[in-house]
């Protein structure tokens, strides 16, 4: 919620948690799931 209480936090979200946010965000804007993903986010492949 508040960076600065974790200030060596290093890395991104759940996987589940993005799908989540691009779920919520396509609900919003009418677009699909997945382009909502593609617009929001970035996934680096590790």
């Amino acid at each position: 919620m508040n960076p600065s209480l974790h200030p060596d936090r290093k890395g991104g979200m759940l996987r589940t948690t993005a799908w989540k946010i691009a779920a919520a965000y396509a609900d919003r804007t009418g677009v699909s799931a997945d382009d909502a993903f593609a617009m929001l986010l970035a996934e680096e492949l590790r």
